[in-house]
């Protein structure tokens, strides 16, 4: 015997959208390819380090001047990334719930099953967490250089912020499915008043 909710429910009312293995290989799928970026962040900090700290003996390859310029980028990049991460996401994120719930799905081509409405809510939710990561990833990629060129130790700083931001947003189950519960309400909303 297992418990999840659908062996309550009666045989003719559809599960929660929330409810299903499919959703656990989506999970996982998309969960690898956060860790994946994580592990990548990881890697190239302990590489750009190694090569400052042996290669370089620690010296910045540009004048003095210009190594607060580069440190000041970094800074402005890293604060950057995260703030369109934030602001961004619910903005694409209002929009791909309102859309699944104004539109009708694509019909699929021939022999392939149609899009479930869980479908299209994933689809939302993994875009808001590409974004998040693309955008954390390359702020962490471009500081990653500008230190290599500066070899000030601060943006080793901002390059970790931006690892622990991933590692903060990571999407575990438990999320998901808050946000779909969430978004499933919230496109129900927006079915029964269109026009708000």
């Amino acid at each position: 015997m297992t418990n999840r909710v659908t062996d309550f429910l009666p045989p003719d009312e559809p599960p929660p959208p929330a409810d299903g293995d499919d959703l656990a290989d989506k999970l996982r799928g998309l969960r690898v390819m956060c860790l994946g970026l994580i592990l990548f962040g990881f890697v190239m900090l302990a590489m750009v380090s190694s090569v400052v700290w042996f290669g370089l003996g620690g010296r910045s390859l540009v004048k003095i001047g210009g190594t607060q310029v580069l440190t000041g980028v970094g800074a402005v990049l890293t604060l950057t990334a995260v703030a369109l991460a934030v602001l961004l996401v619910p903005v694409l994120t209002k929009g791909g719930l309102r859309k699944v719930a104004t539109e009708p799905p694509v019909p699929p081509e021939e022999g392939v099953e149609p899009d479930t409405e869980l479908d299209r809510l994933w689809r939302v939710y993994a875009q808001g967490k590409f974004v998040e990561y693309g955008l954390a990833e390359g702020a962490a990629v471009v500081t990653a250089v500008l230190f290599h060129l500066s070899a000030d130790w601060v943006m080793l700083l901002f390059v970790g912020g931006m690892i622990l931001f991933q590692v903060v947003r990571l999407p575990t189950e438990a999320r998901a499915r808050g946000w779909l519960s969430g978004a499933k309400a919230e496109v129900d909303r927006v079915r029964s008043h269109p026009a708000e």
